[in-house]
């Protein structure tokens, strides 16, 4: 790929006719499949769209494989197309997803700062501050005082020094990501970790060593990548359907 085309996309869409011709050739129900398929992975793009290319033409062979066996559409997907194309992203992450470059900097950083850090046995939660109510420590409100985050903070900071270390990172993560129930995950992970802590579990026995997985156990709803991703996915999918 020369200077040009990168500058352009021009390679990118020469590569995306290639793809349309050769799905053209496929039976009609492969065809509408496979722009459902496209409609979901312009959602999980890098900026560029450039990233996508080798896992969609990965798809595309697939089809073609599925199509020459013999295999109908409801064979291969099950009747759910978009559910398969999810499912078939999460497996082949896409090189510079910001969400996957994020996993991988949690668990390198949480890594390296455990290194040499021993365990702290017979720990104990200190008492809670007692000029916060238990109303005002509801997960709802910890973002919206400061006297209440500040209690938060010295609860978490109270917490050993390797299970500190994780929450540190996990809510790094938590603020780039920025889910809608943030503050309630911040809340749950400081009461999960006290009750681990207490039980003389070490925090990479309770989280697992994958403390992205983790993470993602407890982010269950959309967050603000996903709104920014599924927008510049729309246009920059939108830009490249008008130049083919």
């Amino acid at each position: 790929m020369n200077f040009w085309d990168k500058i352009t996309g021009n390679d990118m869409k020469r590569e995306l006719r290639e793809m349309k011709a050769r799905v053209a050739q496929l039976p009609t129900d492969y065809q509408v499949a496979w722009r459902d398929i496209q409609a979901v992975a312009w959602l999980h793009s890098d900026f560029s769209g450039r990233a996508l290319m080798p896992v969609l033409w990965s798809m595309v062979e697939t089809l073609e494989d599925a199509a020459a066996s013999g295999s109908t559409v409801a064979d291969v997907f099950g009747g759910n197309v978009k559910g398969f194309a999810e499912d078939w992203l999460a497996d082949r992450p896409i090189a510079g997803d910001v969400r996957s470059k994020w996993r991988r900097a949690l668990n390198l950083s949480v890594a390296s700062k455990l290194t040499g850090l021993s365990e702290e046995p017979n720990w104990q939660m200190p008492s809670a501050d007692s000029s916060v109510s238990a109303d005002e420590t509801s997960a709802d409100k910890i973002l919206k005082s400061k006297k209440v985050w500040r209690a938060h903070v010295a609860r978490a900071k109270a917490l050993p020094k390797r299970y500190y270390v994780v929450y540190h990172e996990l809510e790094k993560y938590c603020f780039k990501l920025y889910p809608a129930n943030t503050a309630e995950i911040l809340a749950e992970i400081v009461d999960l970790f006290a009750e681990s802590a207490a039980r003389g579990q070490d925090v990479l026995e309770f989280t697992g060593t994958d403390v992205a997985i983790f993470a993602d156990g407890l982010i269950d709803g959309p967050t603000s990548l996903d709104a920014a991703d599924k927008k510049s996915g729309k246009i920059v999918a939108g830009k490249i359907e008008k130049a083919l």
